[in-house]
């Protein structure tokens, strides 16, 4: 049943006792009156799918296996609250505004998220690396949960292991479901069990008994646009201090703002002689993939993670010096083939200070 906080009716043969009650009502009365409302109103059990949203599809359409329901499909706007459901994450996490890709197998005893951040959370990333920030903490990887691990599918829904079943007597969680509607957004119904009282005063509470009702949560499909968004945010950025360390030393920011690791050098060559190179690494803050394989990158390069920074510090020119004018050299892992990416300090003062 809908209850008038949920925008519903409400059945006429309650209407009554929410009338003004007549002079002379014994309070006894009243009270009896009030507390038959209360039960009715929130001791009823409440599995209301929103009116607005497109139907679940059903258990027969598009299964994985013999009763898992196929979740395939990318979603955005996700967030830590996603794994939280399936006792994989925690809320502290720190990482928001992504979009998951989910994978599954085909007799559905596996489902990979692999979380990456949408265009709103690549905006996000991109400010607190502009504030010369370190490593994005929300960026988001990929997990797979198992079946008869962290969840079992029933009737076309896959439950969460974490959400059956568990909590205490003043609030419980039933149980979760996870399906798709026929738009292809991913769904779930969270379903909760509490009690509930009502008192008056210094006068003991008077249970009302407990409530049952599921939360539903949607995460619509991604727009196949976002992706392109992304890719035009993403690139590399070098900023400095506003200030100068012992009238000679600029710390510098150079930021790699790809989902993807690069591997990044400063390179600072001889003016006369023909000796190799001074160089100096980027901070290396990721060596492997998710599968542990090593990047790649040359030994005299760091390998920075997506989202990262590292800072040098650039000596501001000196033209009796026999060392000459600094560049940055930066390539993605994904083409290592190809030629290095320059980026030409001519003076380290003339670059914009962070912030800007």
């Amino acid at each position: 049943m809908r209850t008038p906080e949920q925008g519903g009716s409400i059945d006429p043969s309650l209407e009554s006792t929410h009338r003004a009650p007549r002079s002379g009502t014994p309070r006894w009365r009243r009270v009896g009156a009030l507390i038959v409302v209360m039960s009715a109103l929130t001791g009823c059990s409440r599995d209301e799918y929103p009116d607005d949203w497109p139907g679940k599809k059903g258990m027969l359409i598009g299964r994985k296996g013999v009763s898992c329901p196929n979740l395939e499909g990318d979603y955005t706007d996700m967030d830590a609250e996603f794994l939280v459901m399936f006792g994989v994450g925690s809320t502290m996490d720190r990482w928001r505004d992504h979009h998951a890709r989910i994978t599954q197998a085909d007799d559905g005893s596996w489902l990979r998220l692999d979380l990456g951040l949408n265009a709103k959370g690549m905006l996000a990333a991109r400010g607190e690396q502009a504030k010369g920030e370190g490593r994005f903490g929300g960026l988001g990887h990929s997990i797979t949960l198992k079946e008869d691990a962290q969840y079992y599918c029933r009737n076309g829904w896959i439950y969460s292991y974490a959400r059956d079943d568990v909590g205490e007597d003043d609030f419980r969680y039933e149980k979760l479901r996870l399906g798709q509607d026929w738009s292809g957004a991913l769904i779930v119904g969270e379903t909760v069990s509490y009690e509930s009282s009502v008192g008056w005063g210094d006068s003991p509470s008077i249970s009302l008994g407990r409530t049952t009702r599921t939360r539903w949560y949607r995460w619509p499909v991604r727009d196949p646009g976002d992706e392109a968004a992304v890719a035009r945010l993403e690139g590399v950025r070098l900023r400095r201090a506003n200030w100068i360390n012992h009238g000679r030393e600029v710390p510098t920011y150079f930021s790699n703002l790809h989902t993807r690791p690069i591997c990044a050098r400063l390179v600072q060559p001889w003016r006369t002689v023909k000796e190799k190179p001074v160089i100096s690494r980027a901070d290396s803050t990721t060596s492997t993939d998710d599968t542990g394989k090593p990047w790649g990158c040359p030994e005299d390069s760091g390998t920075m993670g997506a989202i990262t920074t590292t800072i040098w510090q650039i000596d501001i020119p000196d033209p009796g010096s026999a060392l000459g004018d600094y560049h940055v050299e930066w390539q993605s892992v994904d083409h290592l083939d190809q030629p290095w990416h320059q980026i030409p300090i001519p003076d380290v003062r003339n670059l914009p200070t962070t912030g800007n």
